[in-house]
């Protein structure tokens, strides 16, 4: 295997790490946060799951706005870095003010990067690509950072765990993000419910948007 061909696979790889650990990380973490804040967990966790899906449905809307006026490229080839940013306002919350502005951005950022990385990779595992097998990077996500949070939930150092734990995903997040500036997708095969209604679309699936970026 060639240095690109192995890049290409991390970046593969990477996409569903990120993607699937972070959210589990948020989720099984909330124990951590509720307490740092002197919250009711139950409350807080109710907060957590509200901005969950209030902010993933705003999300898919402004996307679909956003992604016919700018082309998908413009607006995907982003996705990551609005996601890292939403999970370094978590890592780094002092209060409760700038952990739910974290959650925010990370669960509009979210709805939008696991539903085009998910479906996209999904749809080079059904066209029989070998890198089928890097599907697994969404299932060792959660299994790493379920296992940071359960040794650590044990200790006095559990949040600071859980810091150190979203720190490695905006570093991953970071050089996942340049890899993609040097990639230059086009973004064609992005999920349609994410580009645009019927009318905005050309017969091979792209925006109009897209059609009018330089070649």
């Amino acid at each position: 295997m060639d240095t690109q061909s192995l890049k290409d696979k991390l970046m593969f790889m990477s996409v569903g790490y990120i993607c699937s650990g972070s959210l589990i990380a948020i989720l099984a973490s909330i124990q951590f946060y509720a307490s740092f804040f002197s919250q009711e967990q139950t409350f807080f966790a109710a907060l957590v799951a509200v901005f969950w899906v209030l902010f993933s449905a705003v999300s898919i809307l402004l996307i679909r706005y956003l992604v016919p006026k700018y082309g998908a490229k413009a607006i995907y080839e982003h996705d990551i870095l609005v996601l890292m940013i939403g999970i370094l306002f978590i890592s780094l919350a002092l209060n409760i003010a700038m952990y739910f502005v974290g959650l925010l951005i990370f669960f509009g950022a979210l709805a939008v990067f696991f539903y085009e990385n998910f479906n996209r990779q999904v749809a080079v595992a059904r066209a029989g690509s070998k890198d089928c097998l890097s599907l697994c990077s969404w299932a060792i996500g959660p299994i790493v950072a379920m296992l940071v949070i359960i040794i650590f939930s044990f200790t006095d150092y559990s949040l600071l765990a859980t810091r150190i734990l979203f720190a490695h995903y905006i570093a991953l997040g970071f050089w996942l993000w340049i890899q993609r500036l040097d990639r230059h997708e086009s973004y064609y095969d992005a999920p349609t419910v994410l580009i645009s209604t019927p009318q905005d679309e050309t017969t091979d699936g792209k925006t109009k948007a897209d059609e009018e970026e330089p070649k």
